[in-house]
């Protein structure tokens, strides 16, 4: 989002396309009309990266919460986080880290079932479930 403002002539050429957008939402958007959907990917502790404040609250429609789940404590990270900024359970989708496909399905299976509990979505890492760790497929 720091190129926001050079990003616009790009999406006004790709108009008619559909446009998703990732970030870790910790900057505001000035252009949200541009996209059908926007992917907010909020820095969990375990992630070992800065945690910054969010900026992409629920009141925008189009944003979604992707959180990447390491370990079970990280759940309730999610859910104060939740708390914190008023994020609806059915706007939450919890992904299991890992770059190999065994660490991927041990994982899965546990968080499969904490979305269940919690209300929350799941969302496979279905490319190391199908290549594993390789770049370009």
């Amino acid at each position: 989002m720091l190129q926001q403002d050079g990003l616009k002539e790009l999406l006004d050429a790709m108009y008619g396309y559909k446009i998703e957008l990732e970030t870790n939402g910790s900057l505001p958007l000035k252009i949200n009309n541009k996209f059908e959907q926007i992917n907010c990917s909020p820095k969990l502790t375990s992630s070992g990266n800065i945690a910054y404040p969010l900026k992409l609250l629920p009141t925008n429609k189009k944003v979604v919460y992707k959180f990447v789940i390491c370990k079970k404590s990280d759940v309730d990270e999610v859910k104060a986080f939740c708390r914190k900024y008023k994020i609806p359970k059915e706007k939450i989708w919890l992904m299991p880290e890992g770059s190999k496909r065994e660490l991927v399905i041990k994982r899965s299976i546990w968080l499969i079932e904490t979305c269940k509990k919690e209300g929350y979505n799941f969302s496979p890492r279905l490319h190391i479930m199908l290549w594993g760790n390789i770049r370009g497929v």
